[in-house]
């Protein structure tokens, strides 16, 4: 750091707020780093540059048959369908820390969920009363008891939800042949796109399961899988297209969730007040 910087940093807000991001933000990395889960409960760990490494972390403590996955203050969550709670996870070892009974009526069918600033959204392939009518459930909660609202009974079947760095809500549709943006007040699709993946397969359903996230490079990442194959496909999908490009495979079947966990924003404030403190306390003794 030149000695120029070094005086801007120590003497002005926007110096010391910089040097603070500056020192906070992630590297660039060759792969992003994601957690995916398996509809039969194992916890697994992707480096993107080679998702054919993708390792095993843990199966979970508890059988969740899971739906889902995003990461939050540090944590894992995925839905636990077996007993229809939200599951808090440990991503070090995939152990079980504590339950949120969200206030569903019945647990949701397939599906996925996201979750950033404090508010998440859950799609599921059946209706709220646990029906199945060929349209889906979009339900909005928060990490709180009985918080769970219905948002909209009429999406398409969901495979893979996640949102944009920015806030916007994409569902990769079931089989993965679509990207949609989806309103989050009212769970209208305001764009459908088609990705090109190829959902016929010799007259059968490619795929069965899937799961979708933004990475910490901002790249959107999904897969799909089916009950027969021991393997999942791996894409990397342009938002602004829907465009998707194949990129490996998984070495785990069923994989129905993708996420990262990267800081909230206001933890992020709170690190660079933090920080601006101890930037200026040590100038005072200075």
């Amino acid at each position: 750091m030149s000695a120029n910087f070094n005086y801007v940093a120590s003497n002005s807000g926007f110096g010391l707020a910089l040097l603070a991001l500056t020192t906070l933000m992630p590297p660039v990395m060759d792969g992003d780093t994601l957690y995916g889960i398996t509809a039969d409960d194992n916890l697994i760990s992707i480096d993107t540059s080679n998702p054919g490494s993708a390792t095993l972390i843990n199966p979970l403590d508890t059988p969740a048959s899971s739906i889902g996955i995003f990461g939050s203050g540090g944590s894992l969550y995925v839905y636990d369908t077996n007993n229809n709670v939200l599951r808090q996870i440990n991503p070090a070892n995939a152990a079980s820390v504590a339950t949120i009974n969200l206030g569903l009526s019945v647990a949701p069918g397939e599906g996925d969920m996201t979750f950033s600033n404090g508010v998440g959204y859950l799609a599921s392939t059946d209706q709220p009363d646990g029906s199945f009518n060929g349209l889906g459930t979009l339900y909005k909660f928060s990490l709180s008891s009985n918080s769970a609202t219905v948002i909209s009974t009429n999406i398409p079947l969901i495979d893979g939800l996640t949102l944009s760095p920015t806030g916007v809500l994409f569902g990769l549709e079931q089989g993965g042949a679509t990207l949609d943006t989806i309103d989050t007040t009212t769970g209208a699709i305001t764009s459908s796109l088609a990705t090109g993946i190829n959902t016929n397969c010799g007259g059968f359903a490619c795929y069965s399961y899937g799961g979708l996230t933004f990475g910490q490079s901002g790249t959107l990442f999904a897969d799909l899988t089916n009950f027969s194959n021991p393997t999942s496909d791996f894409f990397l999908i342009n938002p602004a297209t829907g465009a998707a490009t194949a990129d490996g495979t998984l070495p785990f079947d069923q994989v129905d969730g993708l996420t990262t966990i990267v800081p909230e924003p206001s933890s992020i404030l709170l690190l660079t007040v933090s920080s601006f403190c101890c930037i200026r306390l040590r100038r005072k003794q200075e």
